[in-house]
């Protein structure tokens, strides 16, 4: 106590000092200015205006991550692309899930590699990574999870940190949403038939979080989560579209949940669609 009194008074006894300091130099100021010709005082005055208008038309100091200016001054365009599988397409295996009646009704196949028809992959999120800047907020929107016939759909999506994640149960049947950052849980919790949607904002983590279910074990589902808004998921043709993107050039990466990341870099100009051709043999690994 005594030790912060005496920090308080040494600061007021500098305070004292300091503004004695500034009234003898206003004081010296005044009579400078008080003795100088009527010509000087004009220019002074001028230049003085002239000073107080550039201050306001000059840019303002360097402004903290939550406070910077939109980074798409000079435009925005798309990036489209498909993620091509140029490998042996897997044969669909059957998931054994009569541990459970009700999800034993409705036959499924393995999805952790899903080729499409058209020789492109299912379930790739592509998203920017290098050359991005800016502060994006999340949206409002809720980042959806259902779980429908014993699978967790979407199987894999994006989110921006600090999206609120929403998962549901539209099941008749018990399930549990384990989700994990690695091997570390993040929250797991039982969700009955009919119960209220689980809602969660995801503030604290950037990466992949992975989704199981700790009654049926084929259960998965996949969310990177993100600072920014700039990322797709690839469906039933294989396609992505990442639209509103600032000009610049970047490097974009694809990943997927068994066969990994590819990079490549892209260049997006003004109202331009830059195309981005992706691809995996299928012999690829790792997340």
């Amino acid at each position: 106590m005594t030790m912060r009194r005496a920090r308080f008074v040494g600061r007021s006894g500098l305070a004292t000092l300091a503004l004695a300091a500034l009234a003898g130099a206003w004081g010296c100021a005044s009579n400078e200015g008080r003795a100088s010709e009527g010509a000087e005082e004009d220019r002074s005055s001028h230049e003085g205006h002239a000073s107080a208008s550039g201050d306001r038309e000059a840019p303002p100091p360097q402004p903290t991550k939550s406070a910077e200016p939109p980074p798409a001054a000079n435009g925005t365009g798309t990036i489209h692309g498909k993620v091509a599988f140029t490998g042996t397409r897997p044969t669909p295996t059957p998931l054994k899930r009569d541990q459970d009646p009700f999800c034993a009704r409705t036959a499924m196949n393995d999805e952790q590699v899903v080729v499409n028809d058209d020789a492109t992959l299912r379930n790739v999120i592509v998203h920017l990574t290098k050359g991005v800047t800016g502060n994006y907020p999340a949206p409002s929107a809720h980042a959806l999870v259902e779980q429908h016939d014993c699978m967790y759909r979407p199987r894999a999506q994006a989110i921006v940190a600090g999206q609120t994640l929403e998962i549901k149960n539209g099941d008749q049947t018990l399930h549990n949403v384990h989700t994990y950052q690695g091997t570390e849980t993040l929250f797991n919790r039982a969700q009955i038939a009919g119960s209220p949607a689980i809602e969660r904002e995801i503030t604290d983590y950037e990466g992949v979080m992975t989704l199981k279910c700790d009654v049926h074990g084929w259960m998965a589902a996949f969310i990177l989560v993100s600072n920014h808004p700039f990322f797709a998921t690839t469906g039933e043709d294989g396609s992505f579209t990442i639209q509103n993107v600032p000009v610049g050039t970047y490097t974009i990466e694809s990943w997927h949940e068994k066969l990994g990341r590819k990079t490549q870099e892209v260049t997006v100009t003004r109202d331009g669609t830059a195309e981005v051709n992706l691809s995996y043999a299928g012999t690829e690994s790792g997340t």
